[in-house]
């Protein structure tokens, strides 16, 4: 009976060692089939996206055309960073339209490339001739932010009402292609 018992003794242990190597067998393999599931999932929405975005690309392709005038005309709101004289001449001519005298001078380029700082100078007869000058300048053709705003009201006697000034001093940050 001593031998049955251990023969018991044996099968059973060997049949939970059994049973514990197929539960770990079990658990591993949902933990790997989980993983795939998921990459599989993650592919699939990869895929989908990559699909949308060509179609987008296609439709965007088809519907050039009709999106090229818009695009020249966005294209016209930044000045050129090459050629900053453009922007320097619309200045003059806006200052001239204006009957403001100003002083323009190039302070910065940004590290990105993306604008250019302009210190500007300005003086007229009256701060209405100052105000045009600014609003013709914001509603111009370039797309701009006016920047650190210093407004003088002077006048030079106090019988002589002709010699009044106003003078302004302002940075203007031009966006650049």
């Amino acid at each position: 009976m001593d031998n049955n018992k251990k023969k018991n003794y044996l099968i059973i242990l060997v049949f939970l060692a059994i049973i514990v190597f197929l539960a770990y067998f079990c658990f591993y393999l949902v933990k790997d089939v989980r993983k795939l599931a998921n990459s599989l999932i993650q592919t699939k929405n990869d895929i989908a996206t990559v699909v949308l975005q060509t179609q987008e690309v296609k439709n965007f392709k088809n519907n050039y055309q009709e999106y090229k005038l818009g695009l020249q005309e966005i294209d016209k709101l930044f000045a050129s960073q090459a050629n900053p004289v453009v922007f320097i001449e619309f200045l003059e001519r806006t200052a001239s339209s204006t009957s403001v005298v100003s002083k323009a001078s190039l302070q910065s380029v940004s590290k990105d490339g993306k604008s250019m700082l302009f210190q500007i100078s300005a003086s007229a007869s009256s701060v209405q001739a100052l105000n045009n000058f600014i609003n013709k300048l914001e509603g111009g053709r370039y797309l701009l932010e006016l920047q650190n705003l210093n407004l003088q009201n002077s006048s030079q006697g106090v019988e002589q009402k002709q010699d009044k000034k106003a003078q302004v001093s302002f940075v203007l940050k031009v966006f650049t292609k």
